[in-house]
């Protein structure tokens, strides 16, 4: 999957910030990743985007809306492979599957931390 490699994850998030990660994404083969806090408007919404990486493009962005009994969390993803038609290959036989492997994983650690409706 993927390991945070930058901070203690203690630190609010701020505009700036750079957050770097050790992906495994074919084989246990690792690469480097950073992206960068460039918005963050509390307590609606927080985006990053790569500044350097596996990707040609990368820009995710966090929403939260308040709901009755709760509130959601809504991702927003955009992303290029690179390398054209062998990119979009890898992405929809790899890449599009380990990110939905990701978003889960998450959803699943959040739920255990604060439960369900």
């Amino acid at each position: 999957m993927f390991r945070i490699t930058s901070g203690d994850g203690n630190q609010p998030i701020y505009e700036g910030m750079l957050i770097t990660y050790t992906l495994y994404p074919f084989m246990m083969l690792p690469l480097q990743w950073e992206t960068e806090i460039i918005r963050v408007e509390r307590p609606l919404l927080f985006e990053d985007r790569q500044k350097s990486g596996p990707y040609e493009s990368w820009n995710h962005r966090h929403q939260f809306h308040e709901i009755p009994g709760g509130v959601e969390m809504i991702d927003h993803v955009v992303y290029v492979m690179p390398l054209d038609f062998f990119g979009d290959i890898v992405n929809t036989l790899i890449v599009s599957r380990r990110l939905e492997e990701v978003f889960a994983y998450r959803r699943k650690k959040i739920e255990a931390i604060l439960g369900t409706l």
